[in-house]
């Protein structure tokens, strides 16, 4: 299960801070291992609904 939320600028001094195409991503240290090797992605469907798109190598399926 992921938890996006928005955030504003100061983070915490460990926190891992990702910035690409304009896009900002800011991860605790504690929550980074469960991330390692992940994408995220926003995806438009067929449907025409809209969403953040997760791949994540690590995550099992229940």
């Amino acid at each position: 299960m992921y938890d996006l939320q928005i955030e504003s600028p100061p983070w915490a001094d460990d926190d891992l801070v990702d910035q690409t195409n304009g896009f900002t991503m800011v991860v605790s240290p504690r929550d980074s291992i469960y991330l390692d090797g992940a994408t995220i992605d926003w995806e438009t469907r067929p449907d025409g609904t809209e969403g953040f798109k997760f791949h994540n190598p690590n995550a099992i399926e229940q």
